[in-house]
């Protein structure tokens, strides 16, 4: 991949309470350690895949309860109950602190990557609750990418086929279980490069799998070998 430049990012891989916030989330302690604290499990992932193709890889440690780092400014979701209340004085202490530098850094190196002349194929990385509001997801790998965007949707397609070879008894399904194309990190980036020079795509796995706060190895080296498998197909890449 001359090229092309690989990146994985994990915005929600942590669920960290920095010093200063702990007296907000004193009574919260059940709800960070569940998935509206942190993506369960998904670091093991995120860091398999940056160790098996020498790639950069941005983790973000603050829980998405304090900031979300995967949300645009005008998000409602931005921050959560527990922030949302603050001052603004406030709001834009936990920006500048924990939300700016996470963006900026991928910011710097996507730009840096492509002055160069380097193409981006960004994989952010997430795990997902098997059950939402009482209703039970139906697959195990969510692949997320903007339909509009011919390489993302031909790099999703590719890694679907060669999936069902690595975890052949795993449900993988395209912009599940959320839509690749409305706001988050990698939406922000497509405004900003053309479909030839930044590639987004979300990868999604069901919690279910995880154990003592890993996704199992089988499940780290079938998402490894098939994302190799992958992009072996691409020589555009």
């Amino acid at each position: 991949m001359k090229n092309t430049t690989l990146l994985f990012t994990s915005e929600h891989g942590g669920n960290d309470i920095p010093a200063g916030y702990s007296e907000l989330f004193k009574d919260s302690h059940d709800v960070l350690a569940t998935h509206r604290g942190y993506d369960l499990g998904i670091w093991s992932v995120a860091d398999a895949l940056a160790q098996a193709f020498d790639a950069r890889l941005f983790k973000n440690h603050v829980t998405r309860l304090l900031v979300d780092t995967n949300r645009s400014l005008w998000r409602r979701t931005l921050f959560s109950e527990k922030t949302k209340p603050l001052p603004k004085k406030e709001k834009q202490k936990i920006l500048d602190t924990y939300y700016y530098p996470h963006r900026n850094a991928i910011t710097e190196f996507i730009e840096t990557e492509i002055g160069r002349g380097q193409k981006i194929l960004h994989i952010a990385t997430h795990s997902f609750t098997p059950v939402m509001k009482g209703e039970v997801r139906n697959a195990d790998i969510g692949l997320l990418y903007d339909p509009e965007r011919s390489n993302e949707k031909n790099i999703s397609k590719e890694w679907k086929n060669t999936l069902a070879a690595t975890l052949p008894d795993f449900r993988v399904r395209f912009n599940y279980p959320y839509r690749g194309k409305p706001d988050g990190l990698t939406a922000h980036f497509r405004k900003l490069h053309a479909n030839g020079s930044y590639l987004g795509v979300e990868l999604e796995v069901n919690q279910k799998y995880v154990t003592n706060g890993s996704f199992p190895s089988y499940v780290q080296t079938g998402l490894v070998q098939s994302f190799r498998k992958t992009i072996e197909k691409f020589s555009w890449l």
